[in-house]
Protein backbone atom coordinates (compact mmCIF):
# COMPACT_ATOMS: atom_id res chain seq x y z
CA UNK A 1 0.00 0.00 0.00
CA UNK A 2 2.82 2.43 0.93
CA UNK A 3 4.40 1.71 -2.64
CA UNK A 4 1.23 2.57 -4.54
CA UNK A 5 1.01 6.14 -2.67
CA UNK A 6 4.45 6.87 -2.69
CA UNK A 7 4.13 9.87 -0.37
CA UNK A 8 4.91 7.88 1.90
CA UNK A 9 8.17 6.03 1.24
CA UNK A 10 9.03 8.83 -1.36
CA UNK A 11 8.67 6.39 -4.05
CA UNK A 12 6.21 8.19 -7.12
CA UNK A 13 5.35 6.76 -10.04
CA UNK A 14 3.59 7.52 -12.51
CA UNK A 15 0.61 9.59 -12.25
CA UNK A 16 1.00 9.15 -8.38
CA UNK A 17 4.10 11.41 -8.77
CA UNK A 18 2.12 14.21 -10.28
CA UNK A 19 -1.07 13.54 -7.95
CA UNK A 20 1.70 14.35 -5.34
CA UNK A 21 3.06 17.72 -6.63
CA UNK A 22 -0.19 19.25 -7.56
CA UNK A 23 -0.86 18.07 -3.77
CA UNK A 24 1.71 20.07 -2.54
CA UNK A 25 0.96 23.30 -4.45
CA UNK A 26 -2.09 23.33 -3.49
CA UNK A 27 -0.87 23.15 -0.06
CA UNK A 28 0.94 25.83 -0.73
CA UNK A 29 -1.30 28.12 -2.04
CA UNK A 30 -3.36 27.26 0.27
CA UNK A 31 -0.95 28.18 3.43
CA UNK A 32 0.08 31.34 1.39
CA UNK A 33 -3.77 32.40 1.32
CA UNK A 34 -4.26 31.93 4.74
CA UNK A 35 -1.33 33.89 6.14
CA UNK A 36 -2.52 36.82 4.27
CA UNK A 37 -6.37 36.40 5.25
CA UNK A 38 -5.16 35.92 8.99
CA UNK A 39 -2.93 39.34 8.92
CA UNK A 40 -5.09 42.11 10.65
CA UNK A 41 -5.96 44.95 8.81
CA UNK A 42 -4.87 48.44 10.41
CA UNK A 43 -5.91 51.92 9.17
CA UNK A 44 -3.24 55.22 9.25
CA UNK A 45 -4.45 58.59 11.26
CA UNK A 46 -3.59 61.47 9.26
CA UNK A 47 -1.85 64.25 12.82
CA UNK A 48 -0.19 66.95 10.51
CA UNK A 49 1.35 67.91 7.12
CA UNK A 50 4.93 69.67 6.75
CA UNK A 51 5.23 71.35 3.54
CA UNK A 52 9.64 71.09 2.63
CA UNK A 53 8.99 73.58 -0.15
CA UNK A 54 9.56 76.23 2.37
CA UNK A 55 12.98 75.11 2.90
CA UNK A 56 13.81 74.65 -0.72
CA UNK A 57 12.55 71.02 -0.85
CA UNK A 58 9.90 70.93 -3.57
CA UNK A 59 9.74 67.49 -4.25
CA UNK A 60 10.93 65.19 -1.29
CA UNK A 61 11.87 61.52 -1.78
CA UNK A 62 14.01 61.10 0.87
CA UNK A 63 14.01 60.95 4.29
CA UNK A 64 15.85 59.99 7.82
CA UNK A 65 15.84 60.59 11.13
CA UNK A 66 18.49 61.17 14.40
CA UNK A 67 17.03 60.47 17.54
CA UNK A 68 20.47 61.31 18.70
CA UNK A 69 20.10 64.91 17.65
CA UNK A 70 16.17 64.99 17.27
CA UNK A 71 16.23 65.81 13.47
CA UNK A 72 14.53 64.67 9.66
CA UNK A 73 16.87 64.55 7.04
CA UNK A 74 15.20 65.59 3.29
CA UNK A 75 16.57 64.74 -0.12
CA UNK A 76 14.88 66.28 -2.65
CA UNK A 77 14.24 63.70 -6.05
CA UNK A 78 14.70 67.01 -8.27
CA UNK A 79 12.06 67.94 -11.42
CA UNK A 80 12.48 65.20 -13.89
CA UNK A 81 11.41 68.07 -16.43
CA UNK A 82 14.68 69.63 -15.71
CA UNK A 83 18.64 69.17 -16.19
CA UNK A 84 19.94 66.31 -13.70
CA UNK A 85 21.59 67.80 -10.77
CA UNK A 86 25.63 67.32 -10.47
CA UNK A 87 25.22 67.13 -6.62
CA UNK A 88 22.48 66.19 -4.10
CA UNK A 89 21.63 68.13 -1.33
CA UNK A 90 20.10 67.17 2.40
CA UNK A 91 18.07 69.44 4.30
CA UNK A 92 18.21 69.06 8.07
CA UNK A 93 14.88 70.09 9.99
CA UNK A 94 13.20 69.42 13.11
CA UNK A 95 10.11 67.85 13.93
CA UNK A 96 8.76 70.71 14.99
CA UNK A 97 9.15 72.34 11.73
CA UNK A 98 12.19 74.82 12.69
CA UNK A 99 15.03 74.62 9.96
CA UNK A 100 18.62 73.46 11.56
CA UNK A 101 20.67 73.59 8.19
CA UNK A 102 21.33 72.33 4.41
CA UNK A 103 24.60 70.28 3.82
CA UNK A 104 25.99 69.70 0.11
CA UNK A 105 27.28 66.52 -0.70
CA UNK A 106 29.55 66.48 -3.09
CA UNK A 107 28.13 63.79 -5.08
CA UNK A 108 24.16 62.79 -6.72
CA UNK A 109 22.04 60.17 -5.99
CA UNK A 110 20.01 57.77 -8.62
CA UNK A 111 17.34 57.88 -6.56
CA UNK A 112 16.90 60.37 -3.76
CA UNK A 113 14.68 57.66 -1.59
CA UNK A 114 18.20 56.29 -0.62
CA UNK A 115 18.74 57.26 2.77
CA UNK A 116 19.38 56.28 5.99
CA UNK A 117 20.93 57.57 9.22
CA UNK A 118 23.18 55.25 11.75
CA UNK A 119 22.30 56.92 15.05
CA UNK A 120 25.59 55.04 17.30
CA UNK A 121 28.15 56.36 14.80
CA UNK A 122 26.19 59.66 13.64
CA UNK A 123 26.62 58.70 9.88
CA UNK A 124 24.47 58.85 7.24
CA UNK A 125 23.95 56.10 4.83
CA UNK A 126 23.50 56.81 1.15
CA UNK A 127 22.91 54.24 -1.63
CA UNK A 128 23.96 54.60 -5.73
CA UNK A 129 22.79 51.44 -6.85
CA UNK A 130 23.75 51.91 -10.31
CA UNK A 131 27.23 52.12 -9.21
CA UNK A 132 26.44 49.63 -6.25
CA UNK A 133 28.12 51.47 -4.03
CA UNK A 134 27.01 52.96 -0.50
CA UNK A 135 28.51 56.06 0.42
CA UNK A 136 28.81 56.27 4.18
CA UNK A 137 29.23 59.87 5.50
CA UNK A 138 30.59 61.07 9.15
CA UNK A 139 28.91 63.40 10.44
CA UNK A 140 30.85 65.51 12.73
CA UNK A 141 29.66 66.48 17.01
CA UNK A 142 27.13 68.90 15.76
CA UNK A 143 25.67 66.59 13.24
CA UNK A 144 25.77 69.57 10.69
CA UNK A 145 28.83 68.79 8.43
CA UNK A 146 30.61 65.78 7.44
CA UNK A 147 33.28 65.19 9.11
CA UNK A 148 34.35 62.59 6.74
CA UNK A 149 33.08 60.18 3.80
CA UNK A 150 33.91 56.82 2.68
CA UNK A 151 32.71 54.63 -0.75
CA UNK A 152 31.77 51.03 -0.34
CA UNK A 153 31.70 48.55 -3.01
CA UNK A 154 27.89 46.54 -2.95
CA UNK A 155 27.73 44.50 -6.20
CA UNK A 156 28.38 41.65 -3.43
CA UNK A 157 24.48 42.20 -2.23
CA UNK A 158 23.38 41.28 -5.99
CA UNK A 159 20.64 44.18 -5.98
CA UNK A 160 18.26 43.69 -8.72
CA UNK A 161 16.41 47.22 -8.18
CA UNK A 162 16.57 48.56 -5.10
CA UNK A 163 13.88 51.09 -3.38
CA UNK A 164 14.22 52.33 -0.06
CA UNK A 165 16.93 52.04 2.90
CA UNK A 166 16.85 52.04 6.49
CA UNK A 167 18.88 50.79 9.75
CA UNK A 168 18.21 48.48 12.59
CA UNK A 169 20.33 50.26 15.62
CA UNK A 170 19.20 47.34 17.55
CA UNK A 171 20.70 43.96 15.35
CA UNK A 172 23.18 47.06 13.76
CA UNK A 173 21.95 45.99 10.29
CA UNK A 174 20.59 47.82 7.19
CA UNK A 175 18.27 46.52 5.26
CA UNK A 176 17.75 47.60 1.75
CA UNK A 177 14.30 47.03 -0.18
CA UNK A 178 14.88 45.22 -3.69
CA UNK A 179 11.66 45.76 -5.33
CA UNK A 180 12.58 43.68 -8.55
CA UNK A 181 13.67 40.53 -6.64
CA UNK A 182 10.60 41.07 -4.17
CA UNK A 183 13.31 40.72 -1.41
CA UNK A 184 14.76 42.77 1.28
CA UNK A 185 18.45 42.36 1.70
CA UNK A 186 20.32 42.62 5.18
CA UNK A 187 23.75 43.68 5.33
CA UNK A 188 25.65 44.10 8.30
CA UNK A 189 26.79 48.09 9.16
CA UNK A 190 30.20 48.05 10.17
CA UNK A 191 31.04 46.27 6.57
CA UNK A 192 28.10 45.70 4.78
CA UNK A 193 28.33 41.99 4.14
CA UNK A 194 25.24 40.18 3.39
CA UNK A 195 23.72 38.44 6.64
CA UNK A 196 20.32 37.50 4.91
CA UNK A 197 17.56 38.07 2.47
CA UNK A 198 13.87 38.05 3.16
CA UNK A 199 11.81 36.85 0.50
CA UNK A 200 8.51 39.10 0.13
CA UNK A 201 6.59 36.96 -2.99
CA UNK A 202 3.92 36.03 -0.64
CA UNK A 203 2.92 39.53 -0.32
CA UNK A 204 1.78 39.63 -3.85
CA UNK A 205 2.48 43.40 -4.19
CA UNK A 206 3.45 44.51 -7.46
CA UNK A 207 5.87 47.67 -6.49
CA UNK A 208 7.51 47.84 -3.21
CA UNK A 209 9.07 51.03 -2.14
CA UNK A 210 10.22 52.54 0.97
CA UNK A 211 11.48 50.51 4.32
CA UNK A 212 10.93 52.03 7.61
CA UNK A 213 12.04 49.76 10.94
CA UNK A 214 9.93 50.42 14.37
CA UNK A 215 12.13 51.48 16.87
CA UNK A 216 11.03 49.38 19.59
CA UNK A 217 9.41 46.47 18.26
CA UNK A 218 11.76 46.08 15.36
CA UNK A 219 9.66 45.23 12.55
CA UNK A 220 10.17 45.93 9.15
CA UNK A 221 7.62 48.88 7.30
CA UNK A 222 7.22 48.71 3.19
CA UNK A 223 4.87 50.54 1.19
CA UNK A 224 3.08 48.47 -2.03
CA UNK A 225 2.17 52.39 -3.52
CA UNK A 226 -0.19 50.35 -6.26
CA UNK A 227 -2.45 48.82 -3.30
CA UNK A 228 -1.70 51.81 -1.20
CA UNK A 229 -0.96 49.20 1.42
CA UNK A 230 1.48 49.45 4.24
CA UNK A 231 2.95 46.03 5.71
CA UNK A 232 4.57 45.45 8.46
CA UNK A 233 6.61 41.91 9.19
CA UNK A 234 8.74 40.87 11.55
CA UNK A 235 12.62 40.98 10.36
CA UNK A 236 11.81 37.12 9.11
CA UNK A 237 9.57 38.11 6.98
CA UNK A 238 5.68 37.20 8.62
CA UNK A 239 2.87 39.49 7.65
CA UNK A 240 1.84 40.98 11.23
CA UNK A 241 -0.21 43.78 9.78
CA UNK A 242 -1.31 45.41 6.97
CA UNK A 243 -2.46 49.44 6.57
CA UNK A 244 -4.56 50.82 4.42
CA UNK A 245 -3.16 53.96 2.51
CA UNK A 246 -6.14 55.24 0.59
CA UNK A 247 -7.22 58.12 2.45
CA UNK A 248 -3.79 60.33 2.47
CA UNK A 249 -3.96 60.17 -1.53
CA UNK A 250 -0.28 59.58 -2.57
CA UNK A 251 0.80 60.57 -5.23
CA UNK A 252 4.47 59.55 -5.43
CA UNK A 253 5.41 58.21 -2.08
CA UNK A 254 9.01 58.00 -1.16
CA UNK A 255 10.91 57.50 2.06
CA UNK A 256 9.12 56.53 5.32
CA UNK A 257 10.88 56.87 8.54
CA UNK A 258 9.76 56.52 11.77
CA UNK A 259 10.11 59.73 14.79
CA UNK A 260 8.34 60.60 17.81
CA UNK A 261 5.30 62.59 17.76
CA UNK A 262 5.72 66.49 17.42
CA UNK A 263 2.78 67.23 19.32
CA UNK A 264 4.35 68.70 23.43
CA UNK A 265 0.96 66.89 24.65
CA UNK A 266 1.74 63.45 23.52
CA UNK A 267 3.32 60.99 25.97
CA UNK A 268 7.22 61.26 24.94
CA UNK A 269 7.44 57.74 23.79
CA UNK A 270 4.55 58.61 21.34
CA UNK A 271 5.90 57.18 17.84
CA UNK A 272 4.87 58.12 14.58
CA UNK A 273 5.43 57.13 10.99
CA UNK A 274 6.01 60.09 8.37
CA UNK A 275 5.58 59.53 5.05
CA UNK A 276 7.07 61.63 2.26
CA UNK A 277 5.49 62.04 -1.19
CA UNK A 278 6.68 64.28 -3.85
CA UNK A 279 3.07 64.48 -5.31
CA UNK A 280 4.88 64.47 -8.99
CA UNK A 281 1.73 62.88 -10.98
CA UNK A 282 2.57 60.71 -13.93
CA UNK A 283 2.21 61.69 -17.32
CA UNK A 284 -1.39 61.34 -17.11
CA UNK A 285 -1.91 63.88 -15.02
CA UNK A 286 0.61 65.94 -16.05
CA UNK A 287 0.16 65.86 -19.37
CA UNK A 288 -0.24 68.75 -22.34
CA UNK A 289 -4.27 69.42 -22.39
CA UNK A 290 -4.78 67.95 -19.00
CA UNK A 291 -5.56 70.62 -16.11
CA UNK A 292 -2.21 71.66 -13.73
CA UNK A 293 -2.70 72.24 -10.53
CA UNK A 294 0.12 74.56 -7.76
CA UNK A 295 -0.36 73.64 -4.45
CA UNK A 296 0.33 76.65 -1.60
CA UNK A 297 0.35 76.08 2.00
CA UNK A 298 -1.71 78.92 3.49
CA UNK A 299 -0.81 80.82 6.59
CA UNK A 300 -3.32 78.70 9.00
CA UNK A 301 -4.16 76.18 6.86
CA UNK A 302 -3.23 72.32 7.05
CA UNK A 303 -4.45 71.53 3.73
CA UNK A 304 -3.41 71.86 0.18
CA UNK A 305 -5.08 75.30 -1.79
CA UNK A 306 -5.54 73.93 -5.36
CA UNK A 307 -4.56 76.75 -7.85
CA UNK A 308 -5.43 76.57 -11.65
CA UNK A 309 -1.81 76.76 -13.84
CA UNK A 310 -2.36 79.10 -16.90
CA UNK A 311 -3.78 77.96 -20.07
CA UNK A 312 -0.85 75.79 -21.49
CA UNK A 313 1.27 75.88 -18.41
CA UNK A 314 2.51 73.02 -16.31
CA UNK A 315 2.31 74.19 -12.38
CA UNK A 316 4.46 72.30 -10.04
CA UNK A 317 2.94 69.98 -7.86
CA UNK A 318 4.56 70.81 -4.44
CA UNK A 319 5.37 67.76 -2.26
CA UNK A 320 4.91 67.14 1.45
CA UNK A 321 5.75 65.12 4.73
CA UNK A 322 2.62 63.11 6.35
CA UNK A 323 2.92 61.99 10.27
CA UNK A 324 0.39 59.80 10.44
CA UNK A 325 -0.40 57.31 13.93
CA UNK A 326 -0.53 53.72 12.70
CA UNK A 327 -3.71 52.17 14.43
CA UNK A 328 -3.39 48.17 14.14
CA UNK A 329 -6.49 46.20 13.59
CA UNK A 330 -7.46 43.48 15.49
CA UNK A 331 -5.51 40.69 17.14
CA UNK A 332 -2.32 42.68 16.75
CA UNK A 333 0.29 42.84 19.17
CA UNK A 334 1.36 46.02 18.90
CA UNK A 335 -0.44 49.72 18.47
CA UNK A 336 3.13 51.52 16.88
CA UNK A 337 1.43 54.95 17.74
CA UNK A 338 1.63 54.43 21.35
Amino acid sequence: MYTRVGIYTGQFTGSSWLHGLWLLLVLLLLNTSTVQAQAPSGRVEEIRTLYPSEWNVPYPAGLAYSAKFDRLFLIDKGNPETLPRTRSAIVIITPYEDLVATMQLAFTLDDAIHIAYDDANSHLLLLNEKRAQLTRVALDEDGLSARNTIRFDIAHLKLQSASGIDVDQASRRLFIVDNEAAQVVSASLDDFELIAKIDLAHLGASTLRGIAVHPRNHHLYLMAPHEKTLYELTQSGTLVNRYDLTDLNLVDPGGVAFAPSADLTDAPETIHLYIVDSNWPDAEQAGSGGLSWMHHRPASAQSYSPVRAAAGETAPLFGRVLEVALVPGAGASDRCSL
